[in-house]
């Protein structure tokens, strides 16, 4: 138990060390109170956010294209069929 005591000793005057050089080297910031007060009422107020989903005019406009365009296709096709059927020979 002795030993753990030691290296628990020994482990505090390490971090000890390493905090003194630290705040000897590393300069504290003092931010602007303001600033603070702004960001706490900014973070702790609910944010007056409204998402709505609606569909674009270029979206619709797009999937309706689209659709004419597979509509137009399977019309074509069956009324080239009906225009001029294949010739049967056999």
């Amino acid at each position: 138990m002795a030993s753990r005591s030691a290296q628990t000793s020994q482990h505090s005057t390490l971090i000890s060390g390493l905090e003194k050089r630290l705040s000897s080297t590393i300069k504290p910031v003092k931010p602007d109170g303001d600033f603070v007060q702004r960001l706490k009422e900014r973070l702790a107020s609910t944010p007056s956010l409204n998402v709505e989903q609606e569909v674009t005019p270029g979206l619709l406009l797009a999937i309706l294209g689209l659709l004419l365009m597979i509509l137009g296709f399977f019309l074509g096709k069956h009324l080239w069929k009906y225009l001029f059927p294949a010739s049967q020979d056999d």
